[in-house]
């Protein structure tokens, strides 16, 4: 009687800890560095993210081979994204579909162990698949789900990537880093996909993988 009580506690706990849903937080600012091996350079980057606000923004950082900061405003109030050259002062935007959502684990997710860093920083392994084809194997820390580093790979391009998290903030200090810079803000509603210019492709399909670490997939 006793061993089928248990049986059933275990099962009952597994069972909970499957429906659990692991999510990042709804509102945050982290930096980022982001390892490529498809790039010659490693990057680095800012991200602040707000489902309240509907708002997102990652500012990108580059130091070779020249010096490059840019900033990409997924503004999903205005259902708009815009694609600043902070040296250059140019602005670029394309249509944006949908509101904003937080990364949640997918429901096949697994919890493939436990690490710990440095003397105390305990923390979980999941391995996630996206609906785009690739396998994440994200480490988060067990105190708040807060992620440490996410490891990509797969999708079309069979690529992957590598991104080490730090100085992460569970809410967004000061609202006004989704306000639009002057030179975006008269650009047309008309703009389509096409309008961001060729040399700067690049840095969009970056934003763009970045931005899925974080948004629902």
């Amino acid at each position: 009687m006793k061993t089928a009580f248990l049986i059933a506690m275990i099962a009952c706990i597994i069972a909970y800890a499957s429906a659990k849903k692991i999510c990042f937080d709804k509102e945050f600012e982290t930096r980022v560095v982001a390892f490529d091996p498809a790039r010659e350079f490693d990057g680095f980057h800012h991200t602040y993210f707000s489902v309240k606000e509907n708002k997102h923004r990652i500012d990108i950082h580059e130091f070779e081979p020249e010096p490059r900061r840019l900033s990409i405003y997924f503004r999903h109030d205005l259902q708009k994204m815009y694609f600043y050259d902070r040296h250059e002062e140019k602005c670029e935007s394309q249509p944006l579909h949908g509101s904003l959502e937080p990364h949640c684990l997918a429901s096949n997710a697994t919890m493939d162990g436990q690490i710990r860093f440095g003397h105390h920083l305990n923390s979980d392994v999941y391995t996630d698949y996206t609906e785009h084809g690739f396998r994440i194997r994200l480490v988060l820390s067990q105190v708040d789900n807060t992620p440490i580093n996410l490891f990509v790979r797969g999708g079309h391009g069979h690529g992957a990537f590598l991104e080490e998290f730090f100085d992460w903030v569970h809410t967004v200090k000061d609202y006004s880093v989704f306000e639009l810079p002057e030179k975006c803000q008269h650009l047309t509603a008309e703009a389509t996909p096409s309008t961001i210019s060729a040399k700067y492709q690049p840095y969009l399909k970056q934003a763009q993988k970045i931005a899925a670490t974080y948004s629902k997939h």
